[in-house]
């Protein structure tokens, strides 16, 4: 997938409420061209998500999903995601929608997920307390977008100390 591909997917992609599905504010124009796009698929896609981090500051810091599995903040975003019918849908039908994407730096090491966070903590809590999501699994996909401008894409006022 070329830079212009991955743009092309993710900057018109809509949730079922017509909102955008890359939930960050991005600043598509931004984007080098010639930027890398790296492809996962399956449970490599799912693995490697939790290497990166959500959107979202806890005590101040940005967490990989890795270091943030667990913790206090985790189990808090849990017990708030448990109130929304998201949660519900996931516990009931799985992981419908299994695609993904984050906005990296330019080796791909460090990034945020730009689309899937909420389901990615709330599936891996259910698989966590036995749910069988591995069907689920198997169909995920991950686009990592590589940006020698990551700050520039994502805002910095949105994402400081990241």
């Amino acid at each position: 997938m070329t830079a212009q591909e991955f743009i092309n997917k993710w900057r018109r992609q809509r949730d079922s409420d017509g909102s955008d599905r890359v939930g960050i504010v991005i600043n598509w124009d931004k984007i080098p061209l010639e930027s890398t796009v790296i492809e996962y698929a399956g449970k490599d896609a799912w693995t490697k998500i939790s290497e990166y981090s959500p959107p979202w500051h806890l005590n101040g810091r940005m967490e990989t999903f890795k270091n943030l599995i667990g913790s206090q903040g985790y189990l808090m975003e849990i017990e708030k995601e448990k109130t929304n019918e998201r949660y519900k849908r996931y516990e009931s039908h799985g992981l419908e929608y299994p695609n993904f994407c984050v906005f990296a730096n330019s080796d791909g090491t460090k990034g945020i997920v730009g689309d899937g966070n909420h389901r990615f903590i709330d599936c891996r809590y259910l698989m966590d307390q036995g749910k069988d999501l591995s069907r689920d699994i198997d169909r995920c996909t991950l686009d990592v977008i590589c940006l020698t401008n990551l700050s520039e894409v994502i805002q910095d006022s949105v994402y400081p100390n990241y």
